[in-house]
C-alpha cells in the first residue's frame, strides 16, 4: 500500500505502464504471466536479502534471486525436475552456508526473517501461476487485482483528504483509519462491479448473491492492510523508509507488491482447502 507523500504524479506516472504490463501478462497468460511473476518473485528475494544483510549483500543477494527465478520457472513449467531440483537445492544449500559465513553481526532475528521472506517469494510466485491456471483463474487473479489496488488507491486519497486518528502509529505513522475505511469502501466497490461484469459475461453464475462480493471485497480489503502492515513491521525492524528505488514515487518491488502477494498467499490456502490441489498441478 502507497503511503501519503508528496510524490503523487510520480506514483501515477509509474503507476501506468506497470498496471498495463501486469494486466497484459495477465490476460495473455503462459509463459508471459509465468515469467512476470518469477521476475516479481526474484526482485522480493533480492530486495530481502539486500535489507536483512549488511556485507557482501550485493554477491548474496544475486544468488537468491536467481535461485527464487529458476525454481519457480522449473516447477511451473512441470519439466523434467530431477536435475533442475538438485540444482536448486545446491543453490539454497549454497546461500544458507555464504548466509552463516557472513553471520558476523547478524542477529538470529534476521537470519529467520530473510529465510521466511524468501520462502514468500518463492511460495507467491508459485501460488499466482497455478491461480492462473485454475478454472475461472483469470476473472479470479482480476477480481483480486481489483480489490488490492482499489484498497490501495482509496486508502491513499481517502487519508490525505480526510487525515484523522492514525491506524497503527508505531508501525506506520502515515496510515490513517480514514484511509483504512476509505480503502476498504473502495474496494468492496470495485468487488461488486466485478461481479455484475462477471454476472452479465456469464463468466459467474447469477446465482452468486451480490453480498458475496461485498464479504469477499471487505475480507480481501482487510487481508490487503494486514500485508501492508506486515511489511511495514519489517522497515520499520531495519530500520529504512523504502525496501528499494526500481519503482519510481513507490519506492521497491516489496513496497508496490506487499498487499498483493499476502492476499494471493491467503486466497491461494482458502483454495487449497476448499480442494483445489497445488501439488497436482506441480507434479502431475
Amino acid at each position: 500500500m502507497v503511503g501519503q507523500g508528496d510524490n503523487t504524479y510520480a506514483r501515477i506516472l509509474s503507476s501506468i505502464p506497470l498496471i498495463t504490463l501486469v494486466v497484459a501478462c495477465l490476460y495473455y497468460g503462459n509463459i508471459y504471466f509465468l515469467i512476470l511473476c518469477s521476475i516479481i518473485g526474484a526482485l522480493i528475494a533480492y530486495e530481502a536479502t539486500v535489507l536483512l544483510l549488511n556485507k557482501n549483500k550485493k554477491i548474496i543477494a544475486f544468488s537468491t534471486s536467481l535461485t527464487i527465478f529458476s525454481i519457480t520457472i522449473t516447477l511451473s513449467l512441470n519439466v523434467d525436475l530431477l536435475f533442475p531440483l538438485i540444482l536448486g537445492i545446491i543453490g539454497l544449500i549454497s546461500i544458507s552456508l555464504l548466509l552463516l559465513i557472513h553471520r558476523n553481526g547478524y542477529s538470529l532475528s534476521r537470519f529467520i526473517t530473510l529465510l521466511i521472506l524468501l520462502s514468500v517469494s518463492l511460495l507467491f510466485s508459485i501460488s499466482a501461476i497455478w491461480l492462473r491456471d485454475e478454472p475461472f483463474g483469470l476473472a479470479i487473479i482480476i477480481w483480486l487485482c481489483a480489490v488490492v489496488w482499489g484498497t490501495d488507491i482509496g486508502a491513499y486519497f481517502f487519508g490525505r483528504t480526510l487525515k484523522g486518528p492514525r491506524l497503527a502509529p508505531y508501525i506506520s505513522p502515515s496510515k490513517t483509519l480514514s484511509g483504512a475505511f476509505g480503502g476498504i469502501f473502495t474496494a468492496i466497490i470495485l468487488s461488486i462491479v466485478c461481479g455484475v461484469i462477471g454476472r452479465e459475461t456469464n463468466i459467474i453464475s447469477s446465482e452468486i448473491s451480490f453480498f458475496y462480493f461485498i464479504f469477499a471485497g471487505l475480507g480481501f480489503s482487510i487481508i490487503a492492510q494486514i500485508g501492508d502492515l506486515l511489511e511495514s513491521s519489517l522497515k520499520r525492524y531495519v530500520g529504512v523508509k523504502d525496501t528499494g528505488n526500481i519503482i519510481p514515487g513507490h519506492g521497491g518491488v516489496m513496497d508496490r507488491a506487499d498487499s498483493l502477494v499476502f492476499s494471493t498467499l491467503c486466497l491461494s490456502l482458502i483454495a487449497v482447502v476448499a480442494g483445489s490441489e497445488l501439488i497436482e498441478w506441480l507434479i502431475p
